[in-house]
């Protein structure tokens, strides 16, 4: 491999050898351009053959018109407002059931019925490979019988991270409509998470524009019809979780670019704004009685911190350019991550000092492994971040490492949502 880079770095400017060794190397040539694209992003020669090799077809913008997608048999809008109904008529069981308890059915099932129509969704307009929508079928079917299998009567520790960590098992798993078998491809990761990123945004638009709109249908109907808040609330509502989700999902796709031109500036005023949070956090727990080894709910704060900061740190991550340089940003982002690593290490002597005073739980297994692993991302980003500055990487593989973790956090729900119910379930709550 090392004489085809040599010879292939000689042949920069003779175009028809290196089509010639394309043709007679393929793998081995995508593999070693990659390489040196990396190392010499500038060099033209080399940028054109990267993208050539690693192209990604992208959805047309849409000019506000529906197309329905070649081969397909309904509309996109109908598809929409059957997978609504269906939604919505599945979560009304409740109602129809008297003897299912609605409040425990719909922690439940909500989100994972949501989830579910909104994978088919994705499935009708990416149009995934056969073995990829099998896979996904095969999870939400094991979903619902887990959750079916839950004993209502013992809430197990078990069974309430099954539940928790559920719908992110199934995220990682819609990810395959975008990735295929790709799992661990930079361009195609990065790409489903801006599209997650600008998914938020339109979901948190759309979300409070239906606020608006629930607080003016029950105002005027309240008054005409007796009961009508909690009819509406109890059976109405349910409706939008899915419609929400499948419309920011919609819209997502649609690439408009308004939101495009929204979410990287989004990224950079939140980054400080965490940054200094962080900050005032940690000075004022130095000087706190509070802290995370005696005090469970200041452990439970710490590690939602954890969460939430490495979710801005990716957030604001994956909207950099590849080709971009070393900014004012970047000493935000990574001062950021040096002091999430910080609170990550107080978290984890914490988790360890109870492990070993009050013993194993599935909580504390749960929690030791999760900061464990989200430890070594961060450190892993840290590292190369100061390669970064040194200006001895590009920023692509700093993103790389956000890449390659999603699999390893997906394996790890699915070993919470259905291993631990069946080896770990004696634990209650």
């Amino acid at each position: 491999m090392e004489n085809l880079k040599e010879i292939i770095t000689y042949s920069l400017d003779n175009p028809e050898e290196l089509e010639d060794l394309y043709r007679k190397n393929t793998d081995e040539f995508k593999s070693i351009i990659s390489e040196l694209y990396s190392e010499s992003p500038d060099v033209p020669v080399l940028k054109f053959w990267y993208f050539r090799l690693n192209y990604i077809p992208k959805p047309e913008p849409s000019d506000g018109t529906e197309k329905v997608p070649s081969g397909g048999f309904i509309s996109e809008g109908w598809l929409i407002a059957i997978l609504i109904a269906i939604s919505g008529l599945l979560l009304n069981l409740p109602s129809i059931f008297l003897k299912i308890d609605p409040e425990l059915f719909y922690v439940r099932y909500s989100i994972p019925v949501s989830l579910g129509v909104l994978a088919v969704y994705l499935i009708y307009k990416l149009k995934p490979t056969k073995d990829i929508i099998i896979y996904q079928g095969i999870i939400f079917v094991m979903s619902i019988l887990i959750l079916h299998t839950i004993n209502t009567e013992t809430d197990s520790q078990t069974d309430v991270l099954a539940i928790l960590h559920l719908p992110f098992l199934l995220w990682g798993f819609i990810q395959l409509n975008f990735i295929n078998r790709e799992i661990f491809n930079v361009d195609k990761g990065i790409g489903y998470l801006k599209l997650n990123g600008e998914a938020v945004v339109y979901i948190g638009v759309i979300a409070i524009a239906m606020q608006i709109f629930n607080l003016l249908v029950m105002a005027l109907f309240s008054f005409l019809v007796d009961d009508f808040i909690e009819f509406y609330i109890k059976h109405i509502l349910v409706f939008y979780i899915a419609g929400i989700i499948l419309a920011g999902a919609a819209l997502t796709l649609r690439e408009i670019k308004a939101v495009k031109l929204i979410a990287p500036i989004i990224s950079k005023i939140f980054s400080p704004m965490v940054l200094s949070v962080v900050v005032v956090f940690l000075v004022n727990y130095l000087f706190s009685k509070n802290n995370p080894f005696t005090d469970r709910d200041f452990l439970i704060i710490f590690n939602f911190i954890l969460v939430i900061v490495l979710l801005i740190i990716i957030y604001a991550l994956v909207e950099r350019p590849d080709d971009s340089d070393w900014n004012l940003f970047d000493y935000f982002n990574s001062s950021l991550i040096f002091l999430t690593i910080i609170i990550d290490l107080i978290a984890l002597s914490a988790i360890i000092f109870r492990l070993s005073w009050y013993g194993f739980t599935p909580n504390r297994i749960t929690v030791l492994v999760m900061n464990i692993l989200i430890l070594s991302n961060l450190i892993l980003l840290m590292y190369h971040y100061i390669k970064f500055f040194r200006k001895k990487t590009r920023i692509k593989s700093i993103k790389r490492d956000v890449v390659i973790f999603i699999p390893v956090y997906t394996a790890w729900t699915f070993i919470v949502v259905f291993i631990f119910p069946f080896i770990l379930n004696d634990f209650p709550t």
